[in-house]
């Protein structure tokens, strides 16, 4: 876009909207500077010119506009993956591609008349194939939905509003004449493995590490098959089989003369066989590995003085394959790592600071030509590292080169071959990680459609991660869940974690979570509380019915959501001035500097039910500091406190009484505490 008229029409944009000055090269030029956020050293130039060939002037901007929304930019270089660009870039061409095809030029010749025509023509290749939904998602929910929004201030757009349900409703029919719906579906989600399905999975994947009975019940068989070796060569793999079946159900332990097995023999006089016995000595394998079971169970923490759960090998394959896939779970939603980084990760990846930073080395194939890249891990994680390491149990017969140190094969005493905890389907599609996560499904949701939605693999866990923290002081989230964000999340490197990952979407996710609360804030199950609880209530009561444009409508009043463990900041835009952390020389909000004694009584708070118990803490060490400030003579200090605990008091009483205290607020607003 090179001629004066473009020219002209670029300066009369930056003149209406000084803010966009910094994206003037980038409107007048097609020719882009790429440069690797990983490489600084290593740029490129990147072409738009054929993408708006044929094409008005304001196409083009508005476009434009929306890819620079989403990417990093400074000094007339762009900061981006050439991929990431390329990938927004194929979604233009076939908007543009279709509008060609129906003899349009811009966007606003889309209408309520032909946008079916539209969508329809959008899903199809040149080829007549369809497009899989993950790839045509991006072209309507990034450009068209977000270029359709009311006072977008785009030059271009379609005069009907564009929504993604309304897209699928509308491709439906088309879709299910060539293929089943729940197949085009799975063919395709961005990322999309439903978020309240992942909850349920990763809080089981939570209890089963956090089941430390079971834990030391697994660890106790491995490492007692391995000491038993080292006390006895003669003991060999193919003997556990045979000797876990004939102990398992029987007792063991110790009493005044020692080390026993209870006699599981009919009519047997002794109810117990010591290691003096003959008995014993014929048995001595048995008795061997009994007793070395035994010993590492009490040393791992068992307090049984009859130990009783002896497995069978069968059992107990069972018990560590599922403790392996509760640990594969809970990284890959937590990390969200590509499939070839979670098959990278080797025992020896995780590395723990000094100063609690926690950071793993990976190779990611797809952006780093699997070269070694060193990434945080959350402290939520942590644990299923530990454990998963912990079952990689060694036998004589066992290869130990470093070079099969896979973190998820582990090898174990009495099988040759290593247990998987990574492989999403396995033999005949009935085992692996993805069965796995759907018997839990099929366990805990009643009524459960698998077919509703896609299989999960890493790719569709890819933003589950920074989802879940969104939400990770929601009620709707399960309290173990909830307990572990409350203990961590607030560590230096789980922030760092959360903010650099998948940072271009962040933005979009947080409205996605608006969108969500806003819709419960009608649904009238859910009380809201504080100044943006007051308001959404009200707001919501204005309108007639709820649909998907005055939630949009509504969700661009805010500026952002913070969600805090005593309640959420989400301020309204045209508040931000008012906000408490608002800084003066930025002319922003400094949402880093959060504290309740600001948050508390801000204009942009929201508090729900679940939020009462952190709230209670807080007034509870507010009393407890007040006291002791007050014993050293430190009256300013104390009467900070006060404050501190008034707002604790309002809050709370909000809650009790389950009516708006907007009045108390405003009160408390006009104190700086």
């Amino acid at each position: 876009m090179k001629n004066s008229k473009s020219n002209k029409v670029v300066a009369t944009r930056i003149q209406n909207y000084p803010e966009e000055k910094e994206f003037t090269s980038f409107l007048i030029d097609d020719q882009w500077l790429v440069v690797d956020p990983t490489n600084p050293d290593n740029s490129t130039t990147f072409s738009l010119k054929k993408l708006f060939e044929g094409m008005s002037i304001e196409y083009e901007i508005t476009m434009k506009l929306i890819i620079l929304a989403q990417l990093k930019t400074n000094e007339n270089k762009i900061y981006s993956k050439v991929g990431s660009l390329k990938t927004l870039a194929t979604q233009i061409s076939i908007c543009t591609r279709i509008l060609k095809a129906m003899g349009f030029d811009s966007l606003k010749d889309i209408n309520a008349k032909n946008v079916n025509d539209f969508f329809n023509q959008l899903i199809k290749k040149i080829d007549g194939d369809l497009y899989a939904m993950c790839t045509i998602r991006v072209a309507v929910m990034k450009f068209l939905t977000e270029s359709s929004r009311a006072n977008n201030n785009y030059p271009d757009g379609p005069t009907v509003q564009i929504t993604w349900d309304g897209f699928l409703d509308s491709v439906k029919p088309t879709v299910t004449k060539v293929l089943s719906w729940p197949e085009w579906q799975a063919g395709g989600t961005l990322g999309g493995f439903p978020i309240e399905y992942a909850l349920v999975i990763l809080d089981e994947s939570l209890k089963i590490i956090n089941d430390k009975e079971s834990t030391k019940i697994a660890k106790a068989h491995l490492y007692g098959m391995k000491n038993a070796q080292v006390q006895d060569s003669s003991i060999k793999m193919k003997d556990f089989f045979q000797i876990f079946n004939g102990l398992y159900l029987r007792k063991c332990g110790y009493d005044k003369t020692g080390f026993f097995i209870e006699n599981n023999r009919k009519n047997a006089s002794n109810l117990k066989i010591y290691q003096s016995d003959s008995l014993a000595k014929k048995q001595w394998k048995t008795f061997t590995i009994a007793k070395c079971i035994y010993d590492k169970y009490l040393e791992l923490g068992g307090r049984s003085e009859v130990f009783k759960n002896f497995l069978t090998i069968v059992k107990l394959n069972k018990l560590i394959q599922n403790i392996l896939y509760a640990c594969t779970a809970n990284i890959q939603i937590l990390s969200g790592i590509r499939k070839s980084e979670l098959d990278s990760l080797k025992r020896s990846s995780f590395k723990k600071e000094l100063n609690g930073d926690l950071f793993f080395t990976s190779s990611i194939k797809k952006t780093n030509h699997s070269i070694d890249t060193v990434r945080m891990i959350s402290n939520v994680a942590w644990d299923a590292v530990e454990l998963a390491k912990s079952l990689h149990v060694t036998g004589n017969h066992q290869n130990n080169d470093s070079s099969l140190d896979r973190l998820f094969k582990i090898n174990v005493p009495y099988r040759t071959t290593h247990i998987s905890g990574n492989s999403w389907w396995g033999d005949k599609n009935k085992t692996g990680l993805t069965c796995w996560m759907n018997a839990i499904l099929v366990k805990r949701v009643e009524n459960i459609d698998l077919n509703s939605f896609p299989n999960a693999t890493s790719h569709r866990f890819r933003h589950t991660w920074v989802e879940i923290a969104l939400r990770r002081f929601d009620g709707n989230v399960p309290e173990a869940i909830r307990q572990y964000f409350r203990h961590s999340y607030g560590s230096k490197n789980t922030m760092a974690y959360v903010n650099g990952k998948v940072k271009q979407e962040l933005p979009q996710l947080e409205r996605d979570y608006i969108r969500e609360l806003i819709g419960r804030a009608a649904s009238g199950k859910e009380e809201f509380y504080g100044p943006i609880g007051t308001y959404l209530l009200q707001r919501v009561k204005e309108l007639d019915v709820l649909t998907d444009e005055n939630i949009e409508e509504l969700a661009n009043e805010f500026d952002v959501l913070e969600p805090h463990e005593y309640g959420y900041c989400m301020i309204r835009k045209e508040q931000k001035t008012q906000a408490k952390c608002y800084d003066k020389k930025t002319n922003s909000p400094n949402y880093n500097a959060a504290r309740f004694k600001h948050c508390g009584a801000c204009v942009g708070n929201l508090r729900m039910a679940n939020h009462k118990d952190s709230i209670l803490r807080i007034g509870m060490r507010e009393q407890e500091v007040i006291e002791s400030r007050k014993s050293k003579g430190l009256m300013f200090l104390a009467d900070q406190s006060q404050k501190i605990l008034m707002l604790c008091e309002s809050a709370i009483k909000q809650m009790d009484n389950k009516i708006p205290v907007s009045i108390i607020d405003e009160e408390l607003n006009n104190e700086h505490v």
